[in-house]
């Protein structure tokens, strides 16, 4: 684990200011990072992804790091073949093997759609996942990577978001309600 570093946390916001993504692992610690935070994956920035390990069996990883509000999706990351010296490979296990699976669909969304923003790589990603009974709750998706539909959706990103609010949800026939709606730009949507 990393203490917090304001300057860490600055030139991580100024390669998100570059187009950058950042992917970084949520830990091993099997701790929640909402309450003991975890750096760099705790901070809180708009270009970074911070992942969570899951199995075989779509659980997550007994050791992986979580957070509901702090961690972002999980990708696989046990037994996972990795090289190593003298032309061997070894099986790992870590949030620090699943996090090359989300920057690699990251990249393979880039490849599909160069325009796209690091907060469209985020979003892409997020939007896309596989809910999983085993991070929901845990994670701030509920789910883990699936790159065949984020790279789909980077073929074709929404132009906007809609979000509607009421005070109230019903009103009786004759009765009025008020609404809000809220549309927030994407894609260079006007």
């Amino acid at each position: 684990n990393m203490a917090y570093s304001a300057a860490l946390n600055e030139e991580i916001l100024r390669a998100g200011d570059a187009g950058m993504l950042f992917v970084v692992a949520a830990g091993n610690n099997f701790s929640n990072n909402d309450l003991s935070p975890n750096y760099p994956s705790s901070f809180n920035t708009y270009n970074m992804v911070s992942v969570a390990a899951t199995d075989q069996s779509d659980n997550k990883a007994y050791f992986s790091d979580y957070g509901a509000a702090s961690v972002h999706l999980g990708a696989p990351g046990v037994n996972i073949y990795s090289t190593t010296r003298n032309n061997t490979y070894t099986l790992y296990n870590g949030t620090s093997m699943a996090c090359p699976y989300v920057a690699g669909g990251a990249a393979l969304m880039l490849a599909a759609n160069g325009s796209l923003t690091c907060e469209q790589l985020k979003m892409g990603l997020l939007k896309t996942v596989d809910p999983l009974a085993s991070l929901a709750g845990l994670t701030v998706t509920g789910g883990r990577l699936n790159l065949n539909k984020a790279v789909h959706w980077a073929q074709s990103p929404e132009d906007f978001s809609l979000s509607l609010s009421a005070a109230r949800l019903t009103a009786k026939q004759g009765e009025t309600a008020d609404l809000s709606v809220s549309v927030q730009s994407l894609n260079g949507y006007a």
